[in-house]
């Protein structure tokens, strides 16, 4: 039972710094102007070479709710842990280097669930993309608070819907939620500091195992920008490392909290939904010379319909290997991404074998492939994701992985 707890707990808010002096000053602003004044800033820079850690330390010497941490680069993950094990908060709430959030966003998730005691309190989020363009990214889940056996019916089958590839009903971000202290320190502290990918998935996950209460609050008051060093770039090695040390760590977590069962399949789904986003090259199979999972043969001529982030990933990818050959890059909001992109009425103008449908989400996909066919597109040079493509059997021998660990 969630009791009302009229307390004002302290907040620690955590941010890991790596060379971020050109976003500093406004997110550590939008930190210290909360409405709810009652928190702890932990600045860790990671080893930054820019201006970040003079920044850091003149903030230090103006509010004293701030510390600063100066140390070498260890990635993101042991960042994340060192200021966790240096907070005090019966909260904990992360902030990236380069985002910056509301005024209240910290009154908000008080007002309707620290002060019942809950677990964790979930928000929205705003995109903001590099042209100035922004759009609301809120949980679609109803606004309230869920005890355990709603948890159970109404926010586990959100995380990932396993009936489509790929639908999100809750983001595991790190930074749209607070959690109280043991959860997050139970759950974060596990985490191998190797993984550098899916790190905010390899966190939050896990703590969906195990909450008891959650808070969801509706309103967006997180701002994330989204640009090009959003997505880090890391060798193939490491990718194929961090993946498969990812599914092995999630794999386990859900064994050890008897949710195997239930959460495999949604594990496996954010597996591959992680490496679309951020490893494609992964998916670029040069043994049979397909581009999955799109079965598309090397050296096709292709159009890629969509310019987000996975669509900027597909992009970067199949230009740096030239396994095929871009014949246009279209998006119906081209205006949001540069002169790059244009609108999708160009595709009659060049000639190409296939479209490939660059959007993670399933419901999107299809309204697109339906104003394809309208406009007179043939639907066998739709090119879509095929979902019967993501099994565990076929990751776990891809990432080399006999049986999980």
């Amino acid at each position: 039972m969630i009791e009302n707890k009229c307390f004002y707990p302290l907040i620690s808010v955590i941010v890991p710094i790596y060379n971020a002096a050109s976003y500093l000053n406004k997110c550590i602003d939008s930190i210290r102007n909360q409405t709810y004044t009652k928190l702890e800033i932990i600045l860790i820079d990671d080893g930054s070479n820019d201006s970040s850690a003079d920044i850091c330390d003149e903030f230090a010497a103006k509010d004293d709710r701030i510390q600063v941490v100066h140390k070498s680069n260890e990635g993101l993950v042991r960042a994340r842990k060192e200021g966790l094990q240096l907070s005090h908060g019966g909260y904990i709430a992360y902030v990236d280097a380069d985002d910056w959030i509301d005024s209240d966003m910290y009154m908000r998730m008080f007002e309707d669930g620290l002060q019942h005691g809950v677990d964790m309190a979930v928000t929205g989020n705003i995109r903001e993309l590099p042209n100035g363009a922004s759009f609301e990214e809120k949980v679609n889940v109803e606004e309230g608070i869920y005890l355990e056996e709603d948890i159970h019916k109404r926010i586990w089958p959100l995380i990932s819907d396993t009936s489509k590839f790929f639908a999100w009903g809750i983001s595991l971000t790190v930074w749209r939620a607070l959690y109280k202290r043991e959860i997050i320190f139970n759950n974060l502290l596990s985490v191998d500091d190797g993984i550098k990918m899916g790190e905010d998935i390899a966190i939050v996950l896990p703590c969906y195992f195990t909450i008891n209460s959650i808070a969801i609050i509706s309103g967006c008051f997180y701002h994330y920008r989204q640009h090009k060093n959003s997505m880090k770039r890391i060798s193939k090695k490491e990718e194929y490392r961090s993946s498969k040390v990812l599914l092995n760590y999630l794999l386990k977590r859900a064994e050890e909290t008897q949710m195997n069962i239930m959460m495999e399949k949604k594990i496996v789904y954010l597996i591959y939904f992680q490496i679309l986003m951020a490893s494609y090259t992964l998916f670029i199979d040069e043994i049979n010379g397909t581009l999955e999972p799109y079965h598309i043969k090397r050296g096709s001529k292709v159009i890629i319909y969509g310019a987000g982030i996975f669509g900027e990933e597909i992009y970067t990818r199949i230009q740096e290997t030239n396994f095929c050959k871009i014949m246009l890059w279209v998006d119906s909001n081209a205006e949001a991404y540069g002169e790059q992109v244009k609108h999708p009425e160009e595709i009659k103008k060049v000639s190409y074998d296939y479209i490939i449908l660059a959007v993670t989400n399933q419901d999107i996909r299809e309204q697109i492939k339906r104003d394809l066919i309208h406009y007179g597109i043939d639907s066998r040079a739709i090119a879509d994701i095929d979902k019967e493509f993501f099994t565990l059997e076929r990751l776990k021998n891809y990432l080399n992985v006999d049986r999980p660990i």
